[in-house]
């Protein structure tokens, strides 16, 4: 409920902006209480611009494969090509937000004139046009690091390597006491579109630093103390672990702040064991054990999560009845039933009870535990 009054807030704060806008009252007091606005210089742009070009004009690299891809690959129009990462990757620059972190809009791959620049700098938040809070969902910030990093490897521009350092600030700032991540819109512990395993992949990444990539960041590593914010996190996963009959088990998609036990999040996820998000939790869990393999409390509780994932493998023909999806997304709790629901929170246990626009419009089966690493 809490949601939708948020929703209709937004839509209606856009709505008397654009009132505004028509009127041609300009509301400069809403631009300088804007947290997301930003001053916008065109003549410097213009200058790195044209640095840009002759120094990187013809280089061009295989598209990075980093937590972002399918944002920059769905793109419209694509005016830049894939491999044109120096490009794309000013595009992302002038999405940053100030706080250092990114949304989930912005279309990197097209060619912004100077008044669409222009209102990507200073329009008001809460509008329609490619603004909007930083977040980790779907790759969101930690996604974007991974792509500057490519990119700065190929660069050394110190543009880029500013805004990899501003951002990894806003993640650590974003971090709970508790050591987790949240979303923007579903305020809880978030393993979701993978926005607690995807920050700690690339903390661990970077600290680890495999084939010297990450070796420019050792300063702000440690000025960070990204190791104990890492640490911090793998504890989180550990404390957040469901415990079923005693032993433990997998996890939720999102969990309390206060609790810790499993939570709703939208009115069809609902508090259950999470099959896809345990996944990514537990393919976190062996990246870590490469590193730390004398960890012998993660070790346990990848190896518990491992047995009790594949427990939950629906027998052929009862798995999804329009594919091959041998694990329901959700199961619950208690019973260890596949559940489903509707956008009125309602709990179903059959498929067919879902109706026809939840039914299609998300993945209620998968067969993500045989992407397990083992």
């Amino acid at each position: 409920m809490i949601n939708i009054f948020i929703f209709i807030e937004k839509k209606m704060q856009a709505f008397i902006q654009l009132i505004l806008k028509l009127l041609g009252i300009v509301r400069d007091d809403v631009l300088q209480d804007d947290p997301l606005s930003k001053n916008f210089d065109y003549d410097s742009y213009n200058k790195r611009r044209q640095y840009l070009e002759d120094n990187y004009i013809d280089l061009k690299a295989d598209f990075p494969k980093t937590g972002i891809r399918s944002t920059i690959y769905r793109s419209k129009p694509a005016i830049f090509s894939e491999n044109e990462v120096v490009k794309i990757a000013e595009n992302i620059l002038h999405f940053q937000n100030p706080d250092g972190g990114w949304s989930k809009k912005g279309n990197y791959r097209n060619k912004y004139s100077k008044s669409q620049l222009q209102k990507i700098y200073e329009q008001p938040s809460n509008s329609d046009y490619e603004r909007d809070g930083s977040d980790f969902d779907n790759g969101c910030t930690w996604g974007h690091i991974e792509y500057l990093s490519r990119v700065y490897d190929l660069t050394a521009d110190e543009v880029i390597l500013d805004a990899i350092k501003k951002a990894l600030r806003f993640i650590v700032k974003s971090q709970h006491p508790n050591g987790s991540w949240e979303n923007k819109n579903h305020r809880h512990i978030t393993y979701n579109d993978n926005v607690i395993p995807g920050v700690l992949n690339l903390l661990l990444s970077i600290q680890k630093n495999k084939y010297g990539r990450y070796t420019y960041l050792e300063d702000i590593s440690e000025e960070l103390d990204l190791e104990t914010v890492y640490r911090k996190g793998i504890d989180c996963i550990l404390s957040t672990q469901i415990k079923h009959e005693g032993k433990k088990a997998i996890w939720g998609q999102q969990h309390d702040h206060d609790t810790l036990e499993p939570t709703w999040a939208r009115s069809y996820e609902m508090p259950s064991y999470a099959t896809s998000e345990s996944v990514k939790v537990i393919n976190l869990l062996k990246n870590h054990l490469d590193y730390y393999p004398e960890d012998k409390e993660v070790r346990e509780s990848w190896l518990s999560a491992i047995e009790f994932i594949y427990s939950l493998k629906l027998p052929e023909g009862q798995g999804d009845p329009d594919g091959d999806g041998q694990w329901a997304r959700f199961y619950e709790l208690d019973s260890l039933k596949p559940i489903f629901a509707n956008r009125e929170y309602d709990i179903v246990y059959s498929i067919e009870e879902v109706k026809r626009e939840r039914r299609y419009g998300y993945s209620w089966f998968n067969n993500s535990a045989y992407q397990i690493i083992e």
